[in-house]
């Protein structure tokens, strides 16, 4: 078997998924990565720009666009802190709240229609296989990293001229 055919499916996959996602997401005047930035400022109620950088290794630019965005859109609101009114505190608005129930709700319609042919053996098998492929290219480099820090390097590169 062709791994470049496997590894073509699975990107193939990804990119399904994250277009039933964005199709979801359509109507909510939401971009994919602003849905993450407001599960952060939901659990995180009162953070600051500054800890959504430093989460998400992004640019404090790219961050505050995102903001902007999601203030505009009603998702979140930015109040002065009362002791220290250099800061400002971030906080999701009733919209967000709903918006993450919505948006739960359709990932997980998302995720079963990927998996509804398969029992449980299937996906316990699936699930060891992925994992074994994610060990195979873990290198010490990336092996501690989470998504938002590997999508982070993968625009570094891009940033130096690299492929995407």
């Amino acid at each position: 078997m062709r791994h470049k055919t496997t590894l073509q499916k699975l990107g193939k996959i990804m990119l399904l998924h994250k277009l039933y996602f964005n199709k979801a997401a359509e109507n909510k005047d939401i971009h994919l990565g602003q849905f993450p930035i407001i599960q952060f400022i939901i659990d995180n109620d009162g953070c600051t720009q500054k800890d959504l950088v430093k989460f998400f290794k992004v640019s404090p630019p790219s961050i505050a666009t995102s903001i902007k965005r999601l203030l505009k859109s009603g998702y979140i609101t930015k109040l002065t802190d009362e002791s220290d009114s250099r800061l400002n505190r971030i906080h999701a608005t009733q919209k967000a709240y709903e918006l993450t129930i919505s948006m739960k709700k359709e990932c997980d319609a998302i995720d079963d229609m990927a998996f509804k042919d398969f029992n449980k053996s299937e996906l316990m098998e699936f699930d060891r296989l992925i994992n074994k492929m994610l060990d195979s290219l873990s290198s010490e480099e990336f092996k501690t990293k989470n998504m938002h820090e590997l999508i982070s390097e993968e625009k570094k590169i891009h940033k130096k001229g690299g492929l995407v």
